[in-house]
């Protein structure tokens, strides 16, 4: 499906935090006395939205619109977070992506959870396709499995080597930053304008064109302070990746919730200005589309993890 018009509703979601004590030896000659892990904060931001939508008693589910992330409680061997952002032109037919997205996510945080505990080598290790694989086989194969489709996006620590993997279907992404530079970024998937690399479940119960496999992957050497950053398009449609980094350089020392938090209030901010060129307005006139210079209103997720020893 294309992303259609995105949801307008107001909220915030409260920030969710994981903490895990870290360390290994490192390239850079860090020492080996812990296992490397994150500190995470998410922060997530609904579209403005003045219809009906689903009855929701958690605040996370309610506030992020569409959006969804999970936090994995590290395991021996791994720590992992993820994004996902359910596909808005599902609403045209009655099916509510957000549902899609976090019953995705949920299943994402089992998979990474259940990772063994460090063996001799990787065999055994679930890497992040693996991960993405692994949860749509639990959520397709129910009885009666839930509907829609949903970017994702994932990222997995090695505890022990530092080797951070990293698989992005569709236009979600990720960053990594370290000492205000750039040292990884994910590419956006499309099959055309604004119709995103998705993994589904369609009306008939049969999987859709993508899947996991269709993941781009990206392995990078993290180190203690490294910053990686997922975001959902609502950001990306909104910010450039340079002007998130030009601010958080001038933030050296900001911990992850308050660095998602900033960037959530910033693209927020920006989304529902009219009176510049974003990015999401840049690609839609290269696409051909009359579309005038103004931010794109959307649901808005970001999870930051800070690389810990």
């Amino acid at each position: 499906l294309a992303d259609s018009d995105p949801l307008q509703r107001r909220g915030k979601a409260p920030l969710g935090h994981a903490l895990a004590q870290t360390g290994a030896m490192l390239a850079g000659g860090f020492p080996v006395n812990f296992l490397l892990s994150f500190q995470v904060a998410s922060a997530c931001r609904s579209a403005d939205y003045n219809g009906e939508r689903r009855v929701c008693d958690d605040g996370a589910k309610c506030d992020c619109g569409e959006d969804a992330f999970f936090i994995a409680t590290p395991t021996e061997r791994t720590a992992a977070i993820g994004i996902a952002d359910g596909v808005g032109g599902w609403r045209s037919r009655g099916i509510d992506a957000g549902a899609f997205a976090w019953e995705l996510m949920r299943h994402c945080e089992a998979v990474a959870e259940a990772n063994p505990p460090s063996p001799p080598s990787r065999v055994g290790i679930d890497d992040p396709v693996s991960v993405l694989r692994r949860a749509f086989a639990r959520l397709w194969t129910v009885p009666v499995p839930v509907k829609g489709s949903a970017t994702a996006c994932i990222a997995q620590l090695d505890r022990n080597t530092g080797e951070l993997s990293v698989a992005n279907l569709g236009d979600s992404g990720l960053i990594v930053l370290r000492n205000g530079s750039v040292i990884l970024a994910t590419e956006p998937q499309h099959h055309a304008f604004n119709f995103p690399f998705q993994i589904a479940v369609m009306h008939n119960g049969d999987h859709g064109e993508d899947g996991a496999d269709h993941a781009d992957t990206y392995t990078t050497r993290v180190e203690p302070g490294d910053l990686i950053i997922l975001m959902t398009d609502g950001v990306l449609d909104n910010i450039p990746v340079q002007a998130i980094v030009d601010e958080l350089r001038g933030l050296p020392d900001a911990d992850p919730e308050t660095i998602s938090t900033m960037i959530v209030d910033a693209a927020r901010e920006r989304s529902m200005r009219k009176d510049f060129d974003s990015p999401f307005s840049i690609a839609a006139r290269c696409a051909g589309l009359d579309f005038p210079r103004q931010g794109k209103e959307d649901d808005i997720t970001v999870v930051v993890g800070r690389v810990e020893a």
